[in-house]
């Protein structure tokens, strides 16, 4: 099995490439995986297509420019049947499922559907040089004859790489020469499609679904068939494939065709989505189930509920009203699409009904009901009230208030023992506590408040479920604006925020730039103090500076007192000095006096030991005459008296008489 790609740029030429069952990346990058699209607003990789039988899916991967399906933005990965016109950038393609290369008949399709005019005239383009040129490459899954240049019946064209290298390069990828034919068509078509029952699937108030498969399209569909066995007798059926046949949108149940049984019950086919209702979902986290508390956090959640919102939005915008939005009405796929069904109670919004010649609506519905439509926990108090002509988008508003209040606490609304007290509950307003189980739902980034619901949140369910209808969100606009707020970290418009409470989401949705503020903060904080210590010291300093200063001052008057009182001491010690010195003088005079009385006395007193000493030399007496001679000085010894001189430098002295006389000669001792 094989899929045809057919690119259209724009003012270009339709391009065909063909590719097997699998996955196919989409994007301006020239690298490995990556089909290789030229053109503007094409991101480096930004679809993914995963080509399977039955269905096509599709991924939007990266930020810019969008990819539309049928004219709808893809958000996240969405699932859609063959044939699928898709828009990358500025380029259009087709997705269609070719069946076998050699069939022709699958691909009549894909060859009637090229719009293009060309002169015959026109060469082909080259095409850039990428990976994807490859040999040949044909517009149309069918192979091309091996020496064939093209063929103008089948719209089949080849190009060659030789002649590719010698052509001139282009911005465009692949262009071709193609000549095709108006295909000729009755004023009516018809067709039939018999559905092969496979199993039941649901069952609810107004009919039973089925699985079933469609043998012409080799699909699995999903029948809706009537518990109404007369067709005339079930308009609310019919109602509901109408809306749905004008609700195409990537979050409604899209609806193939519709038709009667044998048995004479109408019935209507769509696409059979694989997944699980949301109120499964609620009821698997409140259990605790692993695998659903893993999956399900509080912000997919609020993303899925976000989704029905679009769908609602959409649904109004062309004059629609749900009337019965609950959990068990959506569905989440095994992709993660989200589909909003049951649009059994669905009614035209009296601003879209068609105006008669007044100004008022052509069709006569009626004001109030005598009975009540929808499920009691979610329906709106005006809905409980039975009014029925005077309903607006804000009756939604509520069910979804609801449906998120689900989503939060587990639970609905409003409970009760019976259906007439949920009713009377719903009619006075007497809402349910927005607790949750414990460890039942977790979100992503834990901020819990108040029982496990962030204020915030609580705000914006209780604004959705007030029970007068001016006091909710005038659009789901207006909800979805606040939801997206919750989710971006900013405040929303149900809490009416305080500064405190704006600055602390600016700084959890801002953390990093918060914490380098904080750092910034602590910083400057630290600097004033150490500014602040810093100038303290400084003054500290400057009045130590100043007191130092004044004992300085006070120090240099000491000093200066100190230094005329040491000069006037000075001057008194210059006078001491020259009193000494005059002192001195006559000191030195006295003692210079008294030095010379003493020699004088010395003098006198040597001449009379040397006169004593005569004397006793006359008188022959030795002993005398050593003894005076003792007395007298060296210096004084070798005077006139030189002779005695040798009795004063000896220690002993031995006087012998010789020759009879008294003195004799003096000899000195032998020693």
């Amino acid at each position: 099995m094989r899929w045809s790609l057919l690119i259209t740029p724009p003012g270009g030429d339709c391009v065909s490439k063909q590719f097997p069952e699998g996955e196919l990346i989409l994007g301006s990058a020239s690298a490995a995986g990556v089909f290789t699209l030229v053109g503007e607003g094409i991101a480096p990789r930004h679809a993914k297509l995963w080509l399977k039988p039955g269905h096509l899916v599709i991924e939007h991967l990266e930020t810019g420019a969008a990819t539309l399906v049928h004219g709808t933005p893809v958000l996240g990965r969405m699932e859609v049947d063959y044939p699928a016109n898709l828009q990358i950038g500025e380029l259009k393609l087709r997705v269609v499922f070719s069946a076998s290369p050699g069939s022709v008949e699958a691909n009549s399709d894909t060859t009637q559907r090229i719009e293009h005019s060309v002169p015959p005239h026109r060469r082909p383009l080259s095409p850039p040089l990428t990976p994807d040129v490859t040999g040949r490459i044909y517009h149309s899954s069918l192979e091309a004859p091996a020496n064939s240049a093209g063929d103008e019946r089948t719209g089949i064209y080849r190009l060659d790489t030789e002649e590719a290298a010698e052509s001139p390069l282009s911005e465009e990828t692949i262009a071709f020469n193609m000549v095709t034919e108006e295909p000729e068509l009755d004023a009516q078509l018809s067709a039939s499609t018999d559905y092969v029952i496979k199993e039941e699937i649901a069952r609810g108030g107004m009919g039973k679904i089925f699985s079933a498969e469609d043998p012409q399209l080799k699909r699995v569909v999903a029948l809706k068939v009537s518990s109404v066995k007369d067709r005339g007798q079930d308009g609310q059926f019919f109602t509901e494939a109408h809306v749905l046949a004008r609700l195409a949108h990537p979050n409604i149940v899209p609806i193939h065709s519709i038709g009667t049984a044998r048995l004479g019950r109408p019935f209507y086919a769509m696409k059979e989505v694989k997944g699980r209702t949301l109120q499964l979902i609620l009821r698997q986290l409140a259990a605790r189930e692993p695998e659903a508390t893993a999956h399900f956090t509080r912000l997919r959640l609020l993303n899925v509920f976000v989704k029905v919102c679009d769908a609602l939005s959409f649904a109004h915008a062309k004059g629609y009203l749900h009337r019965d939005l609950k959990p068990e009405n959506i569905m989440i796929g095994e992709f993660g699409e989200v589909l909003v069904m049951d649009w059994g109670l669905a009614k035209v919004l009296r601003s879209h009904q068609p105006k008669n010649a007044t100004g008022a609506p052509s069709e006569d519905e009626p004001e109030t009901l005598p009975y009540v439509e929808g499920t009691p926990q979610y329906m709106s108090p005006e809905q409980a009230e039975g009014i029925f002509g005077g309903l607006d988008e804000r009756s939604d508003i509520y069910s979804l208030g609801g449906v998120l209040f689900a989503i939060l606490t587990l639970r609905p609304p409003v409970t009760g023992d019976s259906v007439r007290a949920v009713i009377e509950k719903v009619r006075l307003g007497q809402l349910e506590t927005m607790t949750i189980p414990a460890g039942s739902l977790r979100e992503s980034t834990p901020t819990p408040l108040g029982g496990g619901v962030p204020e915030a949140l609580r705000a914006v369910t209780y604004k959705a479920l007030s029970r007068r209808r001016e006091d909710r969100y005038a659009t789901v606009k207006d909800l979805v604006a606040d939801i997206e707020a919750y989710q971006g970290g900013f405040a929303t418009s149900a809490e009416n925020a305080n500064l405190l409470r704006q600055l602390s989401l600016f700084v959890n949705r801002n953390r990093a730039a918060s914490a380098l503020a904080a750092l910034m903060l602590l910083g400057a904080a630290v600097f004033t103090v150490r500014l602040a210590a810093s100038e303290n010291r400084a003054k500290s300093n400057a009045l130590r500076a100043e007191q130092q200063s004044q004992v300085a001052i006070t120090n240099a008057r000491l000093a200066e007192a100190n230094a005329a009182k040491a000069e006037e001491q000075r001057g008194v010690a210059e006078e001491q000095r020259g009193v000494a010195e005059e002192q001195k003088r006559i000191a030195e005079a006295n003692t210079k006096q008294a030095l010379a009385e003493k020699e004088t006395a010395r003098r006198a007193s040597a001449r009379a030991s040397l006169a004593y000493a005569e004397v006793a030399q006359r008188t022959n007496n030795a002993e005398t005459l050593q003894s005076a001679l003792s007395g007298v000085p060296s210096d004084l010894r070798t005077q006139p008296w030189h002779y005695l001189d040798r009795y004063l430098n000896s220690s002993e002295r031995t006087i012998e008489a010789k020759n009879g006389s008294p003195w004799g000669e003096c000899v000195p001792h032998p020693t």
